[in-house]
Formats: structure tokens, sequence, C-alpha cells
């Protein structure tokens, strides 16, 4: 490991320069050792959240609506799941990667229980991929309703915002509104912040609302 070898062959000079050298290199490598301790205790924990919210989310992605329930209600709950699922994924990749990751860094062994749990977040990860496999046909169908439900929720939020800042804006220019910015500095910092704001939400509702669902629009939405 590189912290042992320079403990090995650590040579006088550097002792001197740096006080009590091999004390500190020491000293990190009892830190690295219980950071990975930490990690594997953690990891155990946050795979057995995983599992169950996983669970659930299949669960909830096999039940079928009644027919009474509105349309809107549909996509929205949908919406949701396919959102979840994504979620789900992406936070057992980054669980899986970031305890591989610290053990090759940390050059530490990976021990037996450890191995049990990445198997079976992969497991989970190959569970929702089947999921999303199996209602692919569900999806390719109802793909443009759910992006325009989604476009039209968007709106709702964005909407409101633009309006109030249109209105601090107003009352910042006209002398009415309090010179004190909330986002700190000066007032005139605090316009320049506003109008920023202004500018990002006016362009995300230009985004939504002036043509179809694509790729050069959905860039434009997180850049706002």
């Amino acid at each position: 490991m590189p912290t042992e070898f320079l403990l090995g062959r650590l040579p006088p000079a550097a002792q001197h320069l740096v006080p009590n050298a091999k004390e500190r290199l020491a000293a990190c490598v009892r830190d690295r050792a219980a950071y990975v301790e930490r990690v594997e205790g953690s990891l155990e924990a946050d795979m057995g959240a995983l599992t169950r919210s996983t669970a659930a989310w299949v669960a909830r992605i096999e039940s079928c609506l009644p027919p009474q329930v509105p349309l809107a209600e549909v996509l929205g709950t949908r919406l949701k799941l396919m959102v979840q699922g994504v979620y789900l994924a992406n936070r057992l990749r980054t669980l899986l990667t970031t305890a591989l990751q610290l053990h090759v860094t940390a050059e530490a062994p990976v021990s037996k229980a450890e191995v049990h749990r990445m198997a079976q977040g992969m497991v989970l990860l190959k569970a929702i991929q089947a999921q999303y496999h199996r209602k692919s046909t569900m999806l390719a169908s109802s793909a443009t309703h759910l992006l325009f439900f989604a476009q039209g929720r968007l709106e709702k939020v964005f909407g409101p915002v633009r309006d109030a800042l249109n209105a601090e804006l107003t009352a910042m220019q006209s002398g009415k509104g309090a010179l004190a910015s909330f986002f700190g500095g000066s007032a005139r910092e605090s316009e320049e912040a506003k109008l920023d704001a202004l500018a990002a939400a006016t362009l995300a509702l230009d985004a939504l609302r002036t043509g179809p669902v694509c790729e050069g629009r959905r860039g434009l939405l997180q850049m706002a």
C-alpha cells in the first residue's frame, strides 16, 4: 500500500521537515481503515432500505388502477412510478460503485458479507430493469401523454415563480420594495439576481410551451 511504503522508506530528511511524520502516516492508515468500516456498516443499512423501497415499487407498478380513476390521476401515478424507478436504480448504482471504488482506492479487502450485499444490489438493479422491460408496451403507448402531463405540471411550477419575480422587480424598481436583498449584498446585486432568476423562469416556460418535447428543449430546461 502507498502509506505502508512511505512508512517503511521515509528518509530521515523528510522526518525532520515534517514533525512526527511516521505517526501522522500511521494515523492516516488507522483513519482509512475506520472509514472503510463505517462505509461497510452503512452499506448494510442502505441496502436494506433500498430493498424495501424496490419491493414496494415493484408491487405498485404491478398493481392496476380501477377504471373509475380519472385520467389525470392515472397519468400522475404512472409518471411518478417511472421517475421513482429511475431514482431507485441510480441510488443502487451509486451505492455499488462508491463501495467498490472505495475498496479499490483504499486497497481494502472485500468481506463475504459485502460481496453478498453487492450481489443483492445487482439483483435489485436487474429486477428494476425487468419491470421496465415488462411495461415497455405501456410506456410506448403512453409516453406522449406522460410527457405532456409532465410538461403541464412544470408549467404550473414555473408560472407562479415568474409572476412573483415580476412583481418583486416591479416593486424594487418603483421604490416600493425593501432594498435589503434576500440573496445578500446590495440592492443592485439583489435586483440582478432576481433578473437572472426571472430570465431562467421565462426561458423554462418558453421551452415548455413552444414546440414538442425534444433533447434541445430538455437541455434548455436543465440550464434554467
